[in-house]
C-alpha cells in the first residue's frame, strides 16, 4: 500500500509573491501536522510560474539547523534558495515568539537579488 502526501499547488509571478505562497502552503500542511516541502516548479503557459509543495511529517533533526541571523541579508539566486532562507526565517522567528515574517526583496545593480526578514507579531 501507498499512501501520498497531501499536496498543494500555487502560481506566482514574483519572489515575493513565492514567499507568500511558502507561508500558504505553511499553513496549508499544519492541518496534517506537517510541514511544506518543494516538489517542484514549473512554467505555466500564461507566463506565470508554478510550485508545488508537498506536506511531510517532521522528524527529529539529527543534524544542526542552520544559523539564522534576522539581522542580515540573504542573497539567493534561484526560487528553492529563496524559500530556503525563508523557511530558515519562519523557524527562527517561531522560536523567537513571533508568528509572522515580514521580507523585503530588492533586485540589485549587478542583477543579483537579495530578501532581508523581520519578526513581527501578527
Amino acid at each position: 500500500v501507498q499512501a501520498n502526501n497531501p499536496s498543494v499547488t500555487y502560481k506566482y509571478n514574483t519572489d515575493q509573491e513565492l514567499v507568500q505562497v511558502n507561508q500558504s502552503a505553511a499553513t496549508f500542511c499544519n492541518r496534517y501536522q506537517s510541514v511544506q516541502r518543494t516538489m517542484s516548479f514549473a512554467n505555466d503557459p500564461d507566463g506565470s510560474r508554478v510550485v508545488v509543495f508537498e506536506c511531510v511529517q517532521t522528524m527529529p533533526m539529527a543534524a544542526p539547523v542552520p544559523q539564522f541571523n534576522p539581522n542580515l541579508a540573504y542573497n539567493y539566486r534561484t526560487d528553492q534558495e529563496l524559500l530556503d532562507s525563508s523557511r530558515n526565517a519562519q523557524t527562527y522567528c517561531m522560536n523567537n515568539g513571533s508568528q509572522q515574517v515580514v521580507s523585503n526583496i530588492i533586485t540589485n545593480a549587478n542583477g543579483t537579488r537579495t530578501v532581508t526578514y523581520q519578526c513581527s507579531p501578527r
